[in-house]
């Protein structure tokens, strides 16, 4: 395609010299470039077919998640690194939990954003929180153990819990990184959805918590 254009300029101009009829020039756009015509989106799809559903879905989708703050949290029940089974109703009776959905374990950002919600255990024990982490590969344990991480893991090998709570990807490519912070009474009261401002999630968290323990 880059080699096309310039050629067919090329041979425009040879041929503008022989017309003896005038043509309107395109409108400029900024910078003086003339305007090209767009092909048809019709003619895409012709191109590139398979690149349709891509194409078709609208942005947004891979940017808000569905699960709002004022939402009741979805309950579930999961079995975590340490092969206990456990449900998210049996934790928020007097207690809030704070459910973040990660990436992959041991990948840079998540060990990173691992660390911070390790380093801030204190602070979540003085909250009464309980946090749990969730991501779709297997190797939960072994983040756990490496990292020394003293909250719960979960693998979401098929999807399930983010398809619950509608967590988004990021571009339709990489899982989405979104904190859930959720009260007492199971309610969503903050959602944080950050792929790379990795600390906000552990900040936003604890702010959302301190603010629903003063209501």
């Amino acid at each position: 395609m880059a080699a096309f254009i310039p050629a067919a300029a090329s041979t425009a101009r040879r041929h503008a010299a022989r017309l003896t009829r005038a043509v309107a020039p395109a409108p400029p756009l900024a910078g003086g470039l003339a305007a090209a015509a767009a092909p048809s989106r019709a003619a895409l799809l012709r191109r590139w077919p398979a690149a349709a559903p891509a194409a078709a879905a609208p942005f947004y989708t891979s940017v808000v998640a569905a699960v709002t703050e004022g939402d009741t949290a979805p309950d579930f029940t999961a079995t975590d690194a340490g092969g206990d089974t456990f449900s998210l109703s049996s934790l928020t009776p007097g207690r809030p939990v704070i459910l973040y959905f990660f990436p992959k374990s041991l990948t840079p950002g998540c060990t990173k954003q691992a660390a911070a919600f390790r380093d801030a255990s204190d602070v979540m024990a003085g909250l009464n929180a309980e946090v749990i982490g969730v991501s779709g590969d297997d190797r939960q344990a072994e983040f756990k153990k490496e990292m020394g991480l003293p909250f719960k893991l979960v693998s979401d090998a098929d999807g399930s819990l983010r398809k619950l709570y509608g967590v988004p990807s990021t571009f339709g490519i990489l899982p989405g990184r979104v904190t859930y912070v959720i009260n007492a009474g199971g309610t969503v009261v903050k959602t944080v959805n950050s792929q790379l401002d990795i600390g906000s999630h552990v900040s936003e968290a604890v702010k959302a918590l301190k603010a629903d323990a003063r209501v």
